[in-house]
């Protein structure tokens, strides 16, 4: 690493710049209630030496290899009968930094290795020897995704990817960013995800009683799928759109011809989270980020849902209620929310944000052309955790509530004479949380990623990046380093705070109780990406760990998605 001390005598000099209350928030007592239980996890899949080796397929490392889980998100999860259907995505950390680099012109990065994840970029040598694909070199930890099952009786997980050997449905897969969402409806799974580098998504489906692979297709029309929903007999999905905005499915397929569907809602921006409540629909968007102005994320509602279930006619007749702008008063940092996760609880409908970590502070430097000593001030005003609402009635916005979140944020004024960074009440009058500060306490729950009822109760999941920022044994800081440089953090690291949360609603009336704070017990875990809720079998989690190569002290392999169940004492 470069030496940190220059840079800590630069940051404490500009500490007086920038405001004061950018620390951690108290945290409420956990309570623990289940017990938790891993079910399964990543496989070993590689022996890694050195970036450029050749691939060398685990899990029987020999001397000087490492034992390697590529496979590192469990993006989607399904439940059919006993069997729990997984879709994952690979090497995600590596693989971001890689579509940065990409999206700035490069066409080369330097490998990185420490003691937690190993990314070999355009060193590697993945795709001209495995994979068979036109793909830039700088993607060289990309791997297909994976299908398995877990099956709940027999305790057995198995990979159903070998079941995909038709030479397009093979390709398909091949450039597949991840199967990042899952689906089980009647007598069919569906798996899916975006094109890597391409347009559309890409769906796979099987038979839901024997477990066969029906086929896959490309839908082309469509960039992202995140979130799928059943609701009074129907399936729908959140999409976004390639040609801009968002779209909300309807499966009319069948058994075997599974890839028919219809457009019954549009947005103006991709459609990422949908939910039920009171008869009608939701879904919460992302803005565009390609667009020079795209509007703020949002909440959309439905019209009433009819005894048969939406159709095209109600394509248009959708209504955006609620904005992010309706809380952040910064206008480049609300440009820069997405919308998290959603669920009916309680007589009410939750929703929470999303932040991108140091997105705003990208966007913040490019519109402002900030440099120099306004760099540090723009990085940690411009950070934002996830904040949560909810309302029973989301098309009346004056009855939103906020339950986690702050009444005044940073924003920067006054631009054209150099522009100073103030606090403003939020646009909700200034509103405090009604039971505590965004990041339920800690600003690096940057990500209200998951929510469910179970048993009555309502669970949220973050993403934890505390200790991407934190951990200086281990720490880089990929594109940020390379266009500016390494910001150190203003206080001490907490290890035990590294990890994803857990956080439970008991009621509607009651302040939400941590149930984890460090990913059950792994806080390479740092995130819960997808959360299943069965009352007769458990709650499932799947996380999100890009630690690839990271090991406990008695060489266990801890990185690698996992699949937990809570089990009620």
């Amino acid at each position: 690493m470069k030496s940190t001390g220059l840079r800590l005598s630069i940051i404490a000099l500009l500490l007086s710049l920038v405001p004061s209350c950018f620390a951690m928030g108290t945290q409420p007592p956990t309570t623990p209630v289940y017990e938790s239980q891993v079910l399964t996890r990543a496989e070993i899949d590689e022996c890694y030496s050195t970036p450029g080796q050749s691939f060398v397929p685990g899990p029987n490392c020999g001397i000087g290899q490492r034992p390697k889980a590529n496979q590192s998100y469990l993006w989607g999860l399904a439940k059919s009968g006993d069997n729990l259907w997984i879709g994952t995505g690979s090497n995600m950390l590596c693989v971001m930094y890689a579509y940065a680099a990409y999206n700035q012109g490069m066409t080369e990065k330097e490998a990185t290795q420490n003691d937690m994840w190993a990314c070999e970029y355009s060193a590697g040598r993945y795709i001209e020897e495995q994979l068979g694909i036109p793909a830039p070199a700088l993607f060289n930890d990309f791997r297909p995704p994976k299908i398995y099952t877990y099956n709940l009786g027999t305790k057995t997980l198995t990979d159903q990817t070998g079941q995909i050997t038709n030479p397009l449905a093979v390709g398909l897969l091949k450039s597949t960013f991840g199967l990042r969402s899952a689906a089980a409806f009647g007598n069919v799974v569906f798996l899916g995800g975006p094109l890597a580098l391409g347009k559309g998504i890409n769906l796979c489906a099987f038979n839901a009683t024997t477990g066969a692979f029906i086929g896959a297709r490309n839908l082309a029309a469509y960039q992202n799928v995140r979130r799928w929903l059943v609701y009074n007999g129907a399936l729908y999905a959140a999409v976004a759109n390639e040609a801009g905005g968002g779209r909300v499915l309807r499966w009319t397929g069948s058994d075997t011809a599974p890839f028919a569907f219809e457009e019954v809602g549009a947005m103006d921006a991709g459609a990422v989270e949908i939910a039920a409540h009171n008869g009608r629909l939701y879904v919460g968007t992302w803005p565009d980020r390609n667009a020079d102005n795209p509007p703020p994320a949002g909440l959309w509602m439905s019209p009433a849902v009819p005894a048969g279930g939406l159709t095209a006619a109600n394509l248009n007749s959708w209504q955006k209620v609620w904005n992010v702008g309706n809380y952040e008063p910064d206008p480049v940092i609300r440009g820069l929310y997405g919308m998290g996760a959603m669920a009916s609880y309680g007589g009410y409908l939750y929703w929470g944000t999303m932040h991108s970590p140091a997105a705003a502070f990208g966007a913040l430097v490019k519109r402002y052309n900030i440099s120099s000593l306004g760099i540090a001030p723009a990085f940690f005003n411009g950070w934002r955790a996830a904040a949560i609402f909810r309302a029973a009635d989301p098309g009346a916005t004056a009855k939103v509530e906020l339950l986690y979140g702050d009444a005044n944020l940073p924003v920067f004024v006054s631009p054209a004479l150099g522009g100073i960074w103030t606090y403003r009440p939020n646009n909700m009058s200034g509103a405090a949380g009604k039971y505590g500060t965004s990041g339920f306490g800690n600003l690096y729950n940057n990500y209200t990623w998951t929510m469910a009822v179970y048993k009555d109760q309502l669970y949220v999941g973050t993403m934890d990046n505390s200790y991407l920022w934190l951990d200086w044994d281990n720490l880089f800081f990929g594109w940020l380093e390379d266009q500016y440089f390494s910001i150190p953090p203003l206080w001490t690291p907490d290890e035990e705070e590294y990890g994803a949360d857990l956080w439970r609603f008991p009621s509607a009336s009651q302040a939400a109780v941590r149930m984890t704070r460090n990913g059950y017990d792994n806080y390479f875990n740092y995130g819960f990406r997808t959360i299943l809720a069965d009352d007769a079998t458990g709650l499932y989690l799947g996380t999100a760990n890009p630690a690839n190569i990271a090991r406990d002290t008695d060489g266990t392999l801890l990185g690698g998605w996992e699949l937990i169940r809570l089990i009620q004492r």
